[in-house]
């Protein structure tokens, strides 16, 4: 391994097939505060498209979780904390109304998307590998490429949005259309 080699480039660009790692996690600690502006507009079927962009400034989730496995033959036995700092995250939900009939008229949100951006991100494992200099630099090259490995989770925005559309119809099955943008 010559001295330009991060940790970061080798666990990116040479596990081709990557080994089974379990996790499992169980949510420790976690803050944040959200600004929720939906937008309503009206598209090409007729049917009404909202946007509901939530900032905040910074996001930090602490989790306990449990590794084991191999990442570039290098052995996980972890139980331990990892800590994930998000910067400025913006999560924009976006979805279709449709509107329904139970005695009155209400709407119900149909096709959800979640799109995810960040300025930065930060993850922290605590004793992921054995030995206190393999996590720092672990640690320092997961920071360095944080945004790229943000991005790596994208495909957890598939698995989240129907789950934002199923907490937007419980609101909307209680307030019928007549009662939701009177101002």
């Amino acid at each position: 391994m010559s001295q330009n080699t991060n940790i970061a480039d080798l666990v990116m660009t040479s596990v081709k097939e990557p080994t089974p790692i379990k996790v499992t996690n169980k949510p420790n600690r976690s803050s944040h505060v959200a600004a929720i502006r939906p937008k309503s507009k009206q598209n090409t079927r007729g049917r009404k498209s909202d946007l509901c962009p939530a900032s905040y400034n910074q996001l930090v989730w602490q989790l306990d979780y449990e590794a084991q496995g191999t990442v570039v033959l290098l052995p996980l036995n972890a139980v331990t904390l990892v800590e994930f700092i998000v910067v400025n995250p913006t999560f924009t939900f976006t979805f279709k109304l449709e509107e329904c009939e139970k005695g009155a008229t209400y709407f119900r949100a149909i096709d959800s998307e979640l799109d995810m951006q960040a300025d930065n991100f930060k993850a922290t494992f605590k004793q992921l590998f054995p030995g206190k200099r393999l996590n720092e630099e672990f640690n320092s090259a997961m920071a360095e490429k944080g945004v790229k490995v943000f991005h790596l989770f994208k495909h957890l925005q598939v698995f989240i949005a129907p789950h934002f559309g199923s907490i937007c119809n419980s609101f909307l099955a209680k307030v019928p259309v007549a009662e939701l943008f009177v101002e």
